[in-house]
């Protein structure tokens, strides 16, 4: 599913992409280079040398079996360099700068080295963090973007200084949303940096280009959550905002097209529990619902599910199955029912969409669990 490749020119738009330093990276000084002219020492230095260097190595040689002896001799110990804040920025807007980086208080313990997850554990944490992107420049709300980040990234971005960083992206208008449906690839192998982090660089396909993806994470209670977010959309997308596939509200769409908008509706809906913020899902869907639910109102609804505390991150991985074929119903909206078969309770949903300014737009949702597929109990409808 994950598929790892080389494809990338990397001096090709090594500024673009948003990189995070690594914290012994930020600290470390500039080194000025001086170049001279070196003469070869004289026969007499030269034999003096030899012999003083000689006499060092045999005295610490020493020194360290005396110390060894004695059960004294410690390993060599290096500081720990202060961890700093991460820096957000939405390639490829020129003029956004990053946040400011501040140092934050030296840690009290080493933490342990974290397993990097599997490949399907990869693909929920890429699908998950570009659709809360892709949803907050829909909507223009950040705030649940921001919510399901890292403590220190909530520390160091506002919702507001994340819709600035982001201006460019959104401008484009790419529909990043193909990620729930299409798999992203990587650059290289997944790896922990050495301040502990995550990260993955790649790209997801978009048609006959790429976008590209540079994603870091921190381990907080056990759980990868955002700590880093750079995503490089193709040059010749930035100028003209990319049209979205055509859809007709006469049809049925495409097996991806109703793939894509099963799992973004359920992972807004789970982001939204998980953050306690519906307005995100709420400005998704169609204007009839937004009049029916208020965000109070979508809290309510779902509260059960939130109080239990789910979480459905793992449908980006697994593949829904309908109750009975996708249709347009007599009113004219798409009615989605069926499942995620995931363990060990199933997620149920039914979804219902209204076509809205030529694309699909949530008018109806409800979403559960159990033992075994069945309608969801809870829901949301106008």
């Amino acid at each position: 599913m994950l598929q790892l490749v080389h494809q990338r020119d990397e001096e090709e738009w090594e500024d673009d992409i948003v990189r995070l330093p690594s914290r012994r990276e930020a600290q470390r000084p500039a080194r000025q280079i001086d170049h001279y002219v070196r003469r070869r020492p004289s026969v007499i230095v030269r034999v003096v040398r030899t012999t003083s260097l000689g006499f060092g190595f045999a005295t610490v040689a020493f020194i360290a079996y005396l110390a060894g002896q004695a059960g004294m001799l410690d390993p060599l110990l290096s500081s720990e360099p202060v961890p700093l804040a991460a820096s957000v920025r939405a390639a490829p807007v020129a003029a956004a700068v990053p946040a400011p980086v501040a140092a934050l208080p030296q840690p009290q313990a080493v933490q342990q080295p974290q397993p990097i997850p599997g490949v399907q554990g990869l693909v929920v944490l890429i699908r998950n963090a570009v659709i809360a992107l892709h949803q907050a420049n829909i909507t223009g709300d950040y705030a649940v973007l921001r919510g399901l980040a890292a403590p220190e990234f909530q520390e160091r971005n506002t919702a507001a200084g994340l819709s600035q960083a982001f201006a460019g992206l959104r401008t484009a208008g790419l529909d990043l949303s193909t990620v729930a449906a299409v798999n992203p690839h990587l650059y290289r192998d997944a790896a922990i940096d050495n301040d502990g982090m995550l990260r993955l660089a790649g790209f997801i396909p978009f048609g006959d280009r790429n976008v590209d993806f540079d994603l870091a994470f921190e381990m907080v209670s056990g759980r990868w959550r955002l700590f880093g977010l750079g995503v490089h959309p193709p040059r010749d997308s930035i100028a003209t905002p990319t049209a979205a596939k055509a859809l007709s509200p006469a049809s049925v769409p495409g097996d991806e097209t109703l793939v894509t908008l099963i799992r973004s509706s359920v992972m807004a809906l789970n982001q939204a529990n998980l953050t306690g913020d519906y307005s995100v899902l709420r400005d998704l869907s169609s204007a009839n619902f937004q009049q029916a639910n208020s965000p109070t109102k979508l809290s309510d609804a779902f509260a059960n599910i939130r109080s239990r505390g789910l979480d459905l991150a793992p449908i980006a991985v697994i593949e829904p199955h309908l109750f009975r074929p996708a249709t347009i119903d007599q009113n004219g909206y798409l009615r989605l029912a069926g499942y995620f078969p995931s363990q060990p309770e199933q997620v149920n949903f039914d979804l219902a969409f209204q076509f809205e300014s030529g694309a699909w737009r949530l008018f109806g949702i409800g979403v559960d669990t159990s033992r075994e597929a069945m309608p969801p109990s809870a829901s949301a409808v106008p």
